[in-house]
């Protein structure tokens, strides 16, 4: 589910390898080029990089990035173009690049040499813009690209952040500086790394130097890491977006604030709203009926576009003219669903979140860290959450993804943040009937998803054709049930609360034959619903696992009859394991449910051949 990037503080964009903004000194030395150029690589990799920021009092952020490639031999790792992001938020003031071939020569580029190319595509309609200079001729294998740029961050008290990731999947030299006006104070946090900064004070002000030798991004897929480990570095300045750390509660309703002055131009109801909100829930009874009507409303007459026009990066559009476009990201939804409901006299509020990350916003900072907006609806004790980008999901809920994600709830002097929790309705049902054939098993099998399982799978079916949506369904179930799982026909229905799919299939070689008696279990009927390594030998993560944590399994094997062990040939199982993230309190016990849990699901179950 795509949403759009409304805090992300880092730079954004980058067409072919590079993204870049940098000092507008001079470039390196060729001295220096010589010993970045050492050791031939299969993919390109950065070989320095420093990215700098430097606040100019409250108003600006100077940006500046430095960074060299060494272009590698695999032949899509050539480039045709460099490229540079260019925005009204994050604007670019300068540019140059270099590149020193193999065989000495050398190409120059500047700010001059750049052609505009707007973001603006099927899902995006935005005022950013891809600055690029197409490059002369073939870059050969050992090739330095050199790049420098400056950007101004207009919106600067929304802090700055710097992740590893930034740096592409391999790096070396890596440094992000950032530096404080004299007497200023930056409060700053880094995540999942000890490294502490080298302070350095001088004229130009107080600068707070993080610097890694080396990176490379963990390429291998694992099934309880759905959270990004690597560095990162949050900061602002005191007294802008935040208050003295001690003082989280305090800085979060300062933070809230600020950015309730930045929309409160978008805030205003009208006459206009109101005789929509009245015809949209004529005939509904309560608070909760009505809140759902203006969100179903919504998702049917508004699509979800990304908008970044006009500070839309931040800042959402007027509420009457998404409403004449019929179009919308994120922020424009829950503007519309939240101005509807209050012209009707409802309460919901505005609310921040990250997703995508799997880990609660940090705490320890309020700086540019959300990239998402839902509307909060309080009822009878109970937090609903409404995202008008699930399109057709359910009311009330969110995606999956958000699950356990921390919430700043936005209200004027006492913004606070909730825990978005899980829909006790979640449920993952697998039932139908196989035969025996040979080592496998053949027949039909029901998987039901229910409340927030079944999200992505409406988005789907309203995105894609019949041809799409079946080899989508195939690989969902090598993915979560068999990773070798023969699909021979599907078909799927979608219910007010949970998305059917019945398949036709054969699951290979997961019964075992010794004489007249038949072996399987359900680990062996669907390996992928658990992952092959234990947790328990993962202390240091932050579990989300299982992703469908709530499973109940009931198939019916014909020909089979019950087993001197007295088992019936139904194959069942369930589980109830909780989603993460997991703190130290709460990590023994998910580890005790996981440990029982995975004992049934392997338990050898014996069935006699009829």
């Amino acid at each position: 589910m795509a949403c759009d990037k409304m805090f992300h503080a880092a730079l954004l964009c980058c067409a072919v390898i590079l993204l870049v903004s940098c000092s507008t000194t001079l470039l390196l030395e060729k001295q220096a080029l010589e010993e970045l150029s050492l050791g031939p690589s299969e993919n390109s990799e950065t070989v320095f990089f420093t990215r700098h920021f430097t606040w100019a009092g409250t108003k600006s952020l100077e940006v500046k990035e430095h960074r060299v490639v060494r272009v590698g031999s695999h032949r899509a790792a050539a480039p045709e173009v460099l490229t540079v992001y260019d925005g009204l938020a994050t604007r670019l003031n300068h540019f140059e690049a270099r590149l020193l071939r193999p065989d000495g020569s050398t190409e120059l580029y500047g700010l001059s040499d750049l052609a505009t190319s707007t973001l603006s595509s099927q899902s995006v309609i935005a005022d950013w813009n891809i600055r690029y200079v197409p490059l002369k001729r073939y870059v050969p294998p050992g090739t330095l690209i050199e790049t420098v740029s400056n950007h101004e961050m207009v919106l600067a008290a929304l802090g700055a952040s710097f992740a590893l990731s930034d740096v592409g999947v391999r790096g070396q030299r890596i440094n992000c500086v950032l530096t404080v006006p004299r007497g200023q104070t930056l409060l700053y946090q880094v995540f999942n790394d000890t490294v502490a900064p080298v302070i350095d004070t001088s004229a130009a002000g107080i600068s707070y130097a993080f610097r890694w030798k080396t990176y490379e991004k963990d390429s291998k897929t694992w099934p309880f890491k759905k959270t990004n480990t690597l560095p990162e570095v949050l900061a602002s300045l005191a007294g802008s977006s935040a208050e003295p750390a001690d003082n989280q509660e305090s800085a979060w309703i300062s933070f809230g604030n600020r950015y309730l002055d930045l929309v409160e131009s978008k805030l205003r109801e009208s006459n206009k709203l109101k005789a929509l909100a009245e015809e949209i829930t004529r005939g509904k009874s309560g608070d909760l009926e009505k809140i759902n009507a203006i969100f179903e409303y919504c998702q049917k007459n508004i699509r979800y576009e990304q908008v970044y026009l006009a500070f839309g990066e931040i800042i959402p559009n007027d509420a009457d003219l998404i409403l004449e476009r019929k179009y919308g990201d994120c922020k424009d939804y829950s503007l519309v669903i939240y101005l509807l409901a209050r012209s009707i006299g409802l309460e919901p509020r505005l609310a921040l979140c990250y997703r995508g990350r799997g880990v609660e916003v940090y705490p320890q900072i309020p700086v540019s860290q959300f990239n998402h907006m839902v509307v909060q609806f309080e009822h009878q004790g109970a937090d609903h959450w409404f995202d008008g980008t699930n399109r057709t999901g359910i009311p009330g809920i969110t995606t999956i993804d958000l699950l356990n994600a921390r919430a700043l709830v936005l209200e004027r002097d006492s913004s606070r943040f909730i825990t978005i929790q899980e829909s006790p309705l979640n449920r993952l049902g697998i039932s139908g009937t196989l035969v025996p054939s040979g080592s496998s098993l053949k027949g039909r099998l029901n998987v039901t998803l229910a409340a927030q399982y079944a999200i992505d799978f409406y988005t789907l079916d309203l995105y894609l054709n019949r041809a799409k949506m079946i080899e989508s369904i195939v690989q969902w179930s090598r993915r979560h049930l068999h990773p070798d799982i023969e699909i021979k026909a599907v078909d799927w229905k979608r219910g007010d609360d949970q998305f059917q799919i019945v398949t036709d299939l054969t699951i290979p070689n997961c019964l075992t034959a010794v004489d007249s008696t038949r072996f399987t279990s359900p680990s062996r009927m669907f390996p992928s619903l658990f992952p092959e390594e234990n947790p328990a030998d993962r202390p240091d993560d932050v579990y989300f696992f299982p992703l469908y944590g709530k499973v109940d399994i009931s198939v019916d094997v014909l020909r089979l009859k019950e087993s001197s062990k007295g088992q019936s040939p139904l194959v069942s199982f369930s589980f109830r394991l909780p989603p993460g993230p997991f703190s130290e309190d709460t990590r023994p016990n998910f580890l005790r449910l996981y440990k029982a849990a995975f004992s049934e699901f392997t338990k050898t179950l014996h069935f006699i051949q009829e």
